[in-house]
């Protein structure tokens, strides 16, 4: 267990490291259309279903939940509203309850329903084939974007070398 000054490092290293996946994963969001991220996903999975890995799955899973997390979001801030409209009862209200997991509860029990409303329309238009074949390739904004994160990442190495 690092102590002291190896301890502040360490958790600089992590801070960083983190800082720099939500970055990336910002860069990827800001250059590639929604439409393209599963595709995109089981084109640069493909060596993994060499080990029997279900990269089309995983890349339709993918898709299907960033669709899903506007609707999720919309749905909890009509949550947060209709929890601010209830009368603040002073018999009722406990200090035991709370807010955040009321919402939460409400949140996983609309998601239940429309994850289920999706299987069906999902199940209905033929399954989930489509959604991970699209024959494009990466383009000039790709190249951009693995250039910047590979300059980013090798940079982040030569630092750790020379401190």
């Amino acid at each position: 267990m690092p102590v002291g000054g190896a301890a502040v490092l360490r958790y600089t290293n992590i801070a960083v490291f983190g800082l720099i996946l939500v970055a990336t994963s910002f860069l990827i969001t800001w250059t590639t259309p929604m439409g393209d991220i599963a595709p995109a996903l089981a084109k640069l999975g493909a060596p993994l279903r060499k080990l029997r890995v279900p990269v089309d799955e995983w890349a339709v899973v993918v898709a299907l939940t960033l669709r899903g997390l506007p609707l999720l979001m919309e749905e909890i801030r009509v949550l947060r509203a209709a929890r601010r409209l209830r009368p603040n009862d002073s018999f009722r209200y406990r200090t035991a309850d709370s807010p955040l997991i009321d919402i939460l509860t409400a949140a996983m029990a609309v998601s239940t329903r429309r994850a289920t409303e999706l299987g069906e329309a999902i199940t209905a238009r033929g399954g989930t084939g489509q959604l991970t074949a699209h024959p494009s390739s990466p383009g000039r904004g790709d190249a951009i974007a693995l250039s910047v994160v590979t300059a980013v990442c090798l940079g982040a190495v030569a630092l750790g070398i020379l401190i």
